[in-house]
């Protein structure tokens, strides 16, 4: 089926909403394991796709040698022409590389940055500088790209803290974005220090707006570490949470971490699900309020949605409008048959029941072929239904295989055979198939 077309893989609000949880509990449990990529857009608040300014190319802080993989992305990450985006895809294959030199490289690069060598590649990534604070773009590409994973390697926090500690307040939101996804104790007490308030009297508006800035990138990340959005945004309260794990054996720090994000992922969930439901509630409102004149294009439209929720919507209006004998028109049912393909079974499930009602010629082949690729038996046991519409030899395989299935889908397959026993073009062998299997006892 089309991947493409699930809820979560391509329902954008959803996947917003899903990213905010920013950890598999797999990750976790996995200690300082490497979840693979996630996304590879910008922090939020960052420039989605920055080039370094103008300046020479120079090589990041020297590397051991590398694989002539692993030295072609190197490469990518300080030339002065590399976009940012290029920059992070660079920086992400690199920390998925097993090559423990390619680790010794990208701590030496955060290193570099945090000595301040942005000049080197023609000044700091756009957004991140900021006088004598700015960092090279090889390091915020880098940084971006762990802050995107799920959970990144434990080895990446002590140079992630050296650099939050030395690169400035500026530039802190990034360094502690990507400290969110090292799900460490160090990491978590590096955070914990950038959230000290300061107390230099002499601060201009600006260190002090930075700061600020820097406290609340803070917060915001020890809530993504740990998953606890409960705990108040103050350095004491989450000096108290810490306090019992900060010695504790590193299974109790594991477990506590599981249960924060299992919280945070549950919370999410039931939010995710009431705005969905919401969400249906407002289109089908809106769809029973609509002019007689204009509900197919409503209908086309959500038939055709990113949504699982919003497409079977779609189909309960369209079997709806077929129980109170509105006609449907041919646009709709166009936009019905491509759900035969839908990664949702139940979904394949009424958009079987809808054209077996209506019995198209147009769907007689996309119902053939959706019952020779289905798999799930409630979907079968619809499309075995439908297909009794349009019977062809060609079904005796999928036929024989459901015959073997008991239950509904059995039952559906039984009336199918039936019916392909009578057609005159099917074969002497397919006929002695059907009566054999339709002879069987399932177990």
């Amino acid at each position: 089926m089309n991947s493409s077309r699930s809820i979560v893989k391509r329902g954008r609000g959803m996947r917003a909403i899903v990213s905010a949880v920013g950890l598999s509990l797999g990750g976790v449990m996995a200690g300082a394991g490497q979840l693979g990529q996630l996304s590879q857009t910008a922090a939020p608040g960052q420039p989605e796709n920055v080039t370094a300014q103008a300046g020479p190319p120079a090589a990041p802080a020297a590397a051991p040698t590398l694989s002539p993989a692993a030295a072609e992305m190197w490469r990518t990450l300080p030339a002065a022409d590399t976009p940012m985006r290029e920059r992070q895809a660079a920086a992400a294959r690199l920390l998925d590389l097993p090559d423990p030199a390619v680790g010794v490289a990208l701590r030496g690069l955060l290193r570099t940055g945090s000595e301040g060598q942005a000049a080197q590649e023609g000044g700091s990534a756009p957004g991140l500088s900021g006088g004598q604070a700015g960092l090279p773009a090889s390091v915020t590409g880098l940084l971006r790209a762990v802050a995107s994973r799920a959970s990144a390697p434990a080895w990446l926090a002590e140079p992630l803290a050296e650099l939050r500690r030395s690169a400035g307040d500026r530039p802190a939101p990034a360094v502690l974005a990507a400290l969110a996804s090292v799900r460490t104790r160090e990491a978590f007490e590096a955070v914990l220090e950038a959230t000290a308030n300061g107390s230099d009297q002499a601060a201009s508006p600006d260190q002090v707006e930075a700061r600020e800035r820097r406290r609340a990138a803070a917060f915001d990340a020890l809530e993504r570490l740990t998953g606890r959005s409960e705990i108040a945004s103050t350095s004491a309260a989450w000096e108290e949470w810490f306090g019992p794990l900060r010695f504790a054996p590193e299974a109790a720090w594991t477990a506590a971490l599981a249960e924060g994000l299992a919280e945070r992922a549950d919370a999410v969930s039931a939010t995710l699900n009431s705005t969905v439901t919401r969400l249906v509630d407002s289109l089908r409102r809106g769809y029973l309020d609509t002019p007689e004149g204009q509900r197919p294009a409503r209908l086309v439209s959500l038939l055709g949605d990113e949504m699982t929720q919003v497409r079977t919507l779609g189909l309960e209006l369209v079997e709806r409008d077929l129980a109170t004998a509105r006609p449907l028109g041919d646009a709709v049912v166009n936009a019905v048959i491509p759900l035969l393909r839908d990664d949702e079974p139940a979904v394949r499930a009424r958009a079987a029941g809808v054209l077996g009602r209506v019995a198209p010629m147009t769907a007689a082949r996309p119902v053939a072929e959706a019952l020779s690729a289905e798999q799930q038996p409630g979907a079968a046991a619809a499309l075995l239904a439908a297909a009794v519409r349009w019977p062809e030899a060609a079904m005796t395989p999928a036929v024989v295989t459901w015959l073997r299935v008991p239950g509904p889908t059995r039952q559906a397959a039984e009336k199918l055979a039936n019916r392909l026993l009578a057609l005159p073009e099917t074969s002497t062998e397919q006929a002695k198939q059907l009566r054999a299997a339709l002879a069987a006892t399932p177990s």
